[in-house]
């Protein structure tokens, strides 16, 4: 077996326009790898909905030939064990723009990076980077409308293919099962949740089209007044990254 790349899932379950997955795919052997971060503090609900996906991600790369492993801890010495135990000759990931993540994955990267393992990071968040739309003297924009404005005249990424095929490879490490995560509470309050939401990115796309053709023409007025129903709905699976920026902007543009 080759050496395998380290692709580090986080609030991106998708298989749609998934930049670090897809450019590891094209390299050969891909452990796609969640880790939970004890370190993050989710309410119970967020625990919830983040099992139900997780549950729906691992069936979407089984069926496309793939499988997600599962761990938790500390992420930095977590991701380091996984990388020794594999051997892994590079960990991808999607950027992440909390300060403190943000921060702390740079210290990640330059770890590995000293290790010689390669590292690299990829836009799956926004629709460009943060640093790529700024005002002539190099700041940022405080204006929503002026930054828009600006974004508009930028060349927009088209979405990546869906992947159609992962190559894994075989590992004695089978990492934890997802009920091992103890993300479920112990007394089942969330069924009429259930009844609700239903996890996973098509899913997402779904709600995502019901809007935009439904609802969408009249959420100018209506999204201030919740019981008329013209809100999006959309933000439980733009939380987990279920719904690419850049697919949704190509739908509406």
């Amino acid at each position: 077996m080759k050496n395998p790349i380290i692709v580090l899932i986080r609030e991106d379950l998708r298989i749609h326009d998934h930049p670090a997955l897809y450019a590891a795919c094209q390299e050969g052997h891909v452990i796609p790898l969640y880790i939970l971060d004890e370190q993050a503090s989710l309410g119970a609900a967020k625990k919830w909905w983040l099992h139900r996906n997780i549950e729906t991600y691992q069936h979407t790369l089984q069926s496309i030939n793939g499988r997600l492993w599962l761990d938790k801890g500390k992420v930095e010495e977590v991701l380091s064990r996984w990388v020794k135990n594999t051997n892994a000759k590079a960990v991808y990931w999607n950027r992440k723009y909390n300060p403190d993540i943000y921060q702390r994955d740079r210290t990640m990267a330059q770890s590995l990076s000293s290790q010689g393992i390669q590292v690299k990071t990829f836009e799956g968040t926004l629709l460009l980077p943060p640093w790529k739309i700024k005002k002539e003297d190099g700041t940022p924009y405080k204006v929503y409308s002026a930054y828009y404005r600006s974004l508009r005249k930028e060349e927009i990424p088209k979405p990546l293919p869906a992947l159609k095929r992962i190559e894994v490879p075989q590992l004695q490490d089978d990492g934890m099962a997802l009920n091992e995560l103890d993300l479920l509470p112990s007394i089942p309050w969330f069924h009429i949740m259930e009844s609700i939401w239903d996890p996973g990115e098509e899913a997402a796309f779904k709600r995502m089209s019901s809007f935009f053709t439904k609802r969408l023409h009249d959420y100018s007025e209506g999204r201030d007044f919740p019981g008329k129903g013209q809100h999006s709905t959309l933000s439980p699976y733009l939380a987990l990254k279920e719904k690419d920026p850049i697919r949704a902007y190509r739908v509406l543009f």
